[in-house]
């Protein structure tokens, strides 16, 4: 029996990033284009401060605060030691701000810290509670301690000045941070834990002003923690994309934006926020606003996790992202993905096997042209013994044929256990005698393809690594729903 058999479905790793997000007019992209969800926002009003310079953004003033500005540093904080928290770091040189390590070579910071500015022109000064320590340091001592910047990132609906919109940014070191003197915070997930509920505890780390309207900043890390309240568009700057917190006896204020909020789930702490904005003069009684980083997983991952041949903000670069993350798919070779290269069906079946967790299966397939010593024997195995496959005929799995289009649906139908679908597929192309009729039909129905076009689906095309990468990530989405 060729491709017909049955499939079992398997469970399902953990999960970052959700992929098939609906796009701004709520359909799905087709199988070429982003999936990625557009995030824009109208600013009414604020006051930016990066250092000690002022910045005035022009919106129309609408809420009962007129106006806002970047968050600064801890008033009313409490003293914090860097080697307890080596996670933090500052931003020194032309712009003086927060960061925090996600790996030793990139740190998360908010994206007004670094517009236009010269990457060249800032260092990254980690694990000492007073920056200003490395001035003694030696140079092999300053190793440890410091990095030039190589390059900064921003999401691609960004706005500089004078609007604030999409306020997170990344910042690449020239060369990977020491290990002994930083670690990396991971990123809070929503689809993982949920919303952050107003109420939830986040601590909040920067150097700065210690009391309301002074702009001294500290020479040495504090810290405070504050809870997240609701209504922050309300309050503030109906922004997407950011969360409010509020204490009424301690804040963020002058010099530290980009810094980190923090929050425990189940003894693990995540970055949640980066801090963003504040009312003029650190007022305590006033919330401080943070960048979301759970409306970002997308696009941090995909910088992250990404290669050198895919655009990180073209429609390959968050499936692709997703895999990597995943440990789903290691690429092609160095730092190439390879993504319009066609898959093989051992390929194919690999993806699929590591999503399932590399289970070990319950019978060997003996195909006579899968060597028991390949990269792919494993992965061939369980896709024999769970249904998801019974090889081309012949008694031969098909080592070395590209899998079409109507084969990779065929493949992830089966893994899914074989849904009935509900309703017909649109395709013109795809003659519901055939075997993928259903499984494509299924595919359309929870969003796992749409088609080169609303009628259009390729079935005998075959099918490129960024596209199964796009069929798997909204595969793995419509299973979480």
């Amino acid at each position: 029996m060729a491709e017909q058999s049955r499939a079992r479905a398997v469970a399902r790793p953990d999960r970052g990033w959700r992929p098939g997000r609906k796009t701004a007019t709520g359909a799905l992209a087709s199988d070429n284009a982003a999936v990625r969800t557009s995030c824009t926002a109208t600013p009414r009003a604020r006051w930016l401060l990066r250092g000690a310079t002022l910045m005035v953004l022009v919106a129309v003033a609408t809420s009962s605060f007129s106006t806002v500005r970047p968050a600064e540093a801890i008033v009313n904080g409490e003293p914090a030691n860097a080697a307890d928290v080596p996670f933090v770091a500052r931003l020194v040189g032309s712009n003086a701000c927060g960061a925090t390590f996600l790996t030793d070579e990139w740190l998360a910071t908010a994206a007004h810290c670094v517009a236009r500015t010269d990457p060249s022109t800032l260092a990254v000064v980690y694990g000492l509670t007073n920056p200003g320590d490395r001035e003694a340091l030696n140079a092999d001592e300053q190793q440890a301690h410091v990095r030039e910047v190589a390059a900064v990132a921003f999401p691609e609906g960004h706005e500089s000045w004078p609007v604030l919109v999409d306020d997170v940014a990344l910042i690449r070191l020239a060369a990977p941070a020491d290990p002994g003197t930083m670690t990396t915070l991971p990123l809070y997930d929503a689809s993982v834990h949920g919303e952050l509920p107003a109420g939830t505890d986040i601590q909040v780390y920067g150097w700065g002003s210690f009391e309301e309207g002074s702009l001294a900043q500290s020479p040495t890390l504090n810290q405070t923690s504050l809870a997240v309240i609701e209504g922050c568009a309300d309050l503030w700057v109906s922004t997407w994309g950011s969360f409010c917190a509020l204490n009424n006896e301690t804040s963020h204020c002058a010099g530290d934006s980009g810094g980190p909020a923090t929050v425990t789930v189940e003894g693990a702490t995540y970055l949640a926020g980066i801090a963003s904005f504040g009312a003029p003069g650190c007022p305590i009684d006033k919330p401080a606003g943070y960048a979301d980083v759970a409306a970002y997983t997308g696009w941090f991952t995909t910088h992250l996790f990404g290669f050198r041949d895919v655009d990180p903000n073209g429609w390959q670069g968050e499936p692709v992202a997703w895999l990597h993350k995943h440990d789903i798919t290691r690429g092609c070779g160095g730092d190439r993905f390879c993504p319009d290269r066609t898959m093989t069906r051992e390929e194919q079946v690999t993806f699929l096997h590591r999503y399932a967790g590399k289970p070990v299966a319950s019978e060997s397939a003996l195909f006579p042209d899968v060597s028991a010593e390949s990269y792919y024997s494993d992965a061939v195995n369980w896709a024999f013994s769970t249904g998801v496959t019974q090889g081309v005929g012949g008694g031969q799995f098909g080592t070395g044929r590209t899998v079409t289009r109507g084969e990779a649906v065929t493949f992830l139908w089966r893994l899914a256990g074989e849904p009935a679908p509900t309703r017909d597929h649109p395709f013109r192309d795809v003659d519901t005698g055939r075997y993928f009729a259903d499984a494509v039909a299924w595919a359309a129905e929870v969003g796992v393809t749409t088609g080169f076009s609303p009628a259009r689906f390729g079935p005998e095309e075959p099918v490129t690594r960024a596209q199964f990468a796009a069929f798997l990530a909204r595969f793995d989405a419509a299973r979480s729903a």
